[in-house]
């Protein structure tokens, strides 16, 4: 009796942790001697090291978030402490086929969730009706967006173009790039299972040429234009016009994104945060030559 008693009283503390904790586990703990976990001083120790538990697989698996300090009071203590993925979860069998399930299942994270690591992205340009060029890329496992960047020098010391996309494509329209050299790379913007959004490394580097001295001049158009979300995708009048550019930007950030497209819409992706005001300004052109401008029209962003 003394022992189911202390095995509630330690699923109660393991409970109250899981429902109270924010954190995403930090750390896969091992406990050796599986009796320490029905030792009533086993929930003090966890509590005055400030270990919460989130899940657990009792008497000897759990995951927790752990101070990073806390590592070495807890291998004190009888107890294995892993925050990396564990190469032989195998050797793991001692304590049990629960302490495998989950080590299993703690390696599951690594394999989910991507890389750090700059991640490979392989580059091409192609051309499209003449001279237009389309930079396009692979896409990338839980990229939500994508940002690429354009420099004239090979060492990115300055940037010409840096925009944030929703599509592994850039269109590369003459009348907007003076002749030379171009240098470009891009990233992904992933949307990772744990909620997180992170920024992967960047792609290796392409380039482009711009052969030709373009001359381009715009005219602001007097007419107004309609734009509006219709869910996450930004549309706008149809001015029969081969390509558009679009701008969005807000005041607090300056320019937001800029795309070019062949269709008055545009799938924003998880790019633009909801019920957040944006302007927008639309661009006429047949790629070689200047078009109208119209705009800027304030556009709220909503998913629905």
């Amino acid at each position: 009796m003394k022992n189911i008693c202390l095995f509630f009283s330690a699923f109660l503390f393991v409970l109250s942790n899981y429902i109270c904790a924010q954190e995403s586990p930090e750390a896969l703990l091992i406990i050796k001697n599986s009796k320490k976990a029905y030792d009533k001083n086993f929930s003090k120790f966890l509590e005055e090291n400030s270990v919460r538990i989130t899940q657990a697989w009792p008497p000897c698996a759990y995951f927790a978030y752990v101070p990073k300090e806390k590592d070495e009071i807890i291998k004190k203590n009888g107890i294995l402490i892993y925050r990396e993925k564990i190469n032989d979860w195998t050797s793991l069998g001692e304590y049990g086929d629960k302490a495998v399930l989950a080590a299993n299942l703690w390696n599951k994270r690594f394999v989910q969730d991507p890389p750090k690591a700059p991640l490979p992205i392989s580059l091409s340009v192609t051309k499209n009706k003449g001279e237009i060029q389309i930079l396009s890329w692979n896409e990338v496992m839980k990229a939500c967006g994508y940002k690429i960047q354009i420099s004239k020098n090979k060492d990115f010391s300055e940037i010409y173009k840096q925009t944030a996309l929703s599509s592994n494509s850039y269109l590369i329209l003459p009348s907007f790039w003076p002749d030379g050299i171009y240098y470009w790379r891009v990233s992904a913007l992933l949307c990772l299972n744990s909620g997180e959004n992170r920024e992967s490394g960047f792609s290796q580097i392409s380039n482009f040429a711009s052969p030709f001295k373009t001359k381009k001049e715009n005219k602001r158009s007097p007419k107004n234009i309609k734009v509006f979300f219709s869910s996450d995708t930004l549309s706008w009048s149809d001015l029969k016009s081969p390509y558009y550019r679009v701008k969005i930007s807000d005041a607090d950030r300056g320019e937001v994104m800029e795309f070019f497209t062949d269709k008055n819409s545009y799938y924003t992706s998880d790019l633009l945060e909801t019920g957040r005001k944006y302007i927008a300004e639309v661009e006429t052109t047949d790629g070689f030559s200047g078009g109208y401008v119209y705009g800027p029209v304030e556009v709220k962003y909503s998913e629905k």
